[in-house]
């Protein structure tokens, strides 16, 4: 599957950059431009969400908040992604070959990609600090002071994704027409990255929560059909017996089996000679 996906990675270089030296430059350029800014802004806001988590001290997302964690890991190539984009500015930006005398202090070819690099590294550089901190353990842990320190990250990063965001928007993509602005833009194109967002870590909830079997019983290979619940009558002297439940299904491909230990979670008090007990 890596494979497959680098070879589809290198099909699109490719067919990208016979696009950029073509009559249709403007268009292809376009297109990169939309992917950019939406693939970018779900890879940041997913630490975000996660940060978001920490200064609510919401204990019930531990889980959660590792998937949202997840999106960071396209960070790199969101950057390595900017930095092409500068490649593109001519035919991109008008005011970049001809500049707008009322708007020349803001939008000018030094001072536009220092705030969208400077602002995109040290946002990216927090993003993989914040990352670094809940990784070593997800649920806030009883020390205050490591607590705090999460909550300091974590503030600093919800401060650098609004700014950050909202400059994708105002810079990026309203200045597509120079003549044109909004005061509302960056903000409405940060609520709609959150929004996404949302969407993205729902999927991705959903997924995760799906039943997957982790284990084959008697030997069954990873790739046999599934097979029925068996249920089990284990005797032993009387007047007592153990009833065993043992499901055989499929597991995926890639899934290593290894042997694991059953420990018991719970047990219930039943009538003599019975035992009713819990394995997790």
């Amino acid at each position: 599957m890596t494979v497959f996906w680098s070879l589809v990675a290198a099909l699109g270089a490719v067919v990208f950059l016979i696009g950029v030296n073509s009559g249709d430059a403007q268009q292809v350029w376009s297109i990169y431009l939309v992917n950019l800014v939406f693939w970018s802004g779900l890879a940041v806001t997913g630490p975000a969400i996660a940060g978001m988590m920490q200064v609510t001290e919401a204990r019930w997302s531990p889980s959660v908040r590792r998937i949202a964690l997840t999106t960071a890991g396209f960070l790199p190539i969101s950057f390595i992604l900017l930095l092409v984009l500068y490649t593109g500015q001519t035919v991109l930006y008008p005011w970049v070959t001809k500049p707008i005398p009322a708007k020349a202090g803001w939008l000018n070819v030094p001072f536009f990609w220092l705030r969208t690099y400077v602002c995109a590294a040290v946002l990216f550089a927090v993003c993989f600090a914040f990352v670094r901190a809940l990784l070593r353990d997800a649920i806030p842990p009883e020390d205050e002071r490591e607590r705090a320190h999460r909550n300091r990250v974590a503030v600093v990063l919800l401060m650098l994704w609004l700014v950050t965001v909202s400059l994708w928007g105002f810079d990026l993509v309203m200045s597509l027409d120079p003549k044109w602005y909004s005061g509302l833009f960056g903000g409405y194109f940060v609520v709609s990255t959150l929004y996404t967002a949302f969407c993205l870590l729902s999927i991705f909830s959903i997924r995760a929560a799906l039943p997957r079997p982790t284990c084959c019983c008697k030997g069954d290979a990873p790739n046999d059909p599934p097979l029925d619940t068996v249920r089990q009558m284990v005797r032993r002297s009387p007047p007592s017996f153990t009833t065993v439940t043992a499901m055989r299904a499929p597991t995926a491909p890639r899934l290593e089996v290894t042997p694991t230990k059953c420990r018991v979670i719970q047990s219930l008090p039943c009538l003599p000679g019975f035992s009713n007990r819990r394995l997790g």
